[in-house]
């Protein structure tokens, strides 16, 4: 084989490495180092339905926004209901760093939604987590650019400004989890807690949650 047909395979080969790796990219909600998009909401279980501004709110605080995607197609999806009882549960013990957490759910029918999360309260985030709903859709706001084929998206930010972004197809707490906080603690000090650290049992030990 001459030089130049070596040189040719080379580079097709590389061009093929390079576009499989894109394939495998996915891609959910704003990235690293993109400003926070504006994100109206209703709480869950306010009667008022009163739709306010999340991320106005938080006022550039640090904050983890946990999005659960079409909850009301997959309602048995107990690994994206353990991972943000979790994650928010973590965020909730570390209030002394002003961190904000929302778990925001996403559905094409806001009045079911709150009716079926109404039924599984006692596996939702506890109380001082605030709970709510985009009123726009699966898809979330538009500015977002939200990935309604996941299960879920994690957005930590500072100051508004993103610094961390996962886009789960398949939510782990025991894969998942851990990575997620040790970004978290990268944004507001301390160590990325163990999965023991954390728990939190029922949902470490299903048997649908292991790493594939």
């Amino acid at each position: 084989m001459n030089t130049a047909m070596q040189v040719h395979l080379t580079m097709a080969f590389l061009l093929c490495t390079a576009t499989y790796g894109q394939e495998q990219m996915v891609f959910s909600g704003p990235q690293i180092g993109e400003q926070l998009p504006s994100l109206k909401v209703v709480d869950v279980f306010d009667a008022t339905a009163k739709t306010y501004d999340f991320v106005a709110l938080s006022d550039g605080k640090p904050s983890i926004l946990i999005f659960v995607h079409d909850l009301l197609a997959n309602k048995s999806d107990e690994p994206s209901l353990g991972l943000a009882y979790v994650l928010s549960h973590y965020a909730a013990a570390r209030d002394e760093t002003s961190l904000t957490c929302g778990v925001v759910y996403l559905t094409g029918d806001v009045t079911e939604m709150k009716a079926f999360l109404t039924k599984v309260r006692r596996a939702l985030p506890k109380k001082e987590t605030p709970l709510i709903i985009s009123p726009e859709g699966l898809e979330g706001p538009g500015a977002w650019g939200l990935n309604r084929n996941l299960r879920m998206t994690v957005v930590i930010s500072r100051k508004n400004q993103v610094t961390a972004n996962f886009a789960l197809q398949q939510p782990s707490v025991s894969a998942d989890a851990p990575r997620i906080l040790a970004k978290l603690v990268e944004v507001i000090g301390g160590e990325a807690p163990t999965l023991g650290e954390l728990d939190f049992p029922y949902y470490i030990k299903k048997p649908q949650d292991t790493e594939k």
